[in-house]
């Protein structure tokens, strides 16, 4: 047993060492197929709509964040903008950002949640009607 120990210990085949790249390609694989479709609730902080029409935004439960980007090829589809400090339902996928190394949430959809929610949504949305004049009497 001492002989396996020492063997293990001066073992002069070297091994080589992953990239930060690598490591970072390896690991998004591993948080894509295993947190593929998962649901999340939190409060929404750091809300940005880029110009590029992305929103960039953090999930935060009072005691973890996460930060979470929509695509603008799928907020197009979500019938409110969210907003900072309101509590969202969101479903979409883990992944890391490898140039950082950062794990986000990449959301595929996202509803308002909690006390309010609907009331929040639709007040949202009959602003941005009666922003297009779809209310007025003519």
């Amino acid at each position: 047993m001492t002989d396996e120990i020492l063997h293990t210990l001066f073992d002069e085949t070297e091994r080589r060492p992953l990239t930060v790249t690598e490591l970072n390609s390896e690991v998004k694989g591993v948080l894509e197929r295993g947190f593929s479709g998962v649901w999340v609730e939190g409060e929404v902080t750091g809300f940005v709509a880029a110009v590029s029409g992305h929103w960039y935004f953090t999930l935060n439960d009072g005691t973890s964040q996460i930060r979470a980007v929509c695509w603008k090829g799928t907020n197009f589809r979500i019938r409110f903008k969210p907003q900072n400090g309101i509590a969202v339902r969101v479903r979409g996928k883990v992944t890391l950002y490898p140039a950082r190394g950062e794990c986000q949430l990449v959301v595929e959809s996202l509803e308002p949640s909690g006390e309010g929610a609907l009331r929040a949504a639709f007040e949202q949305i009959k602003a941005t009607l009666d922003a297009e004049g779809l209310f007025l009497p003519s």
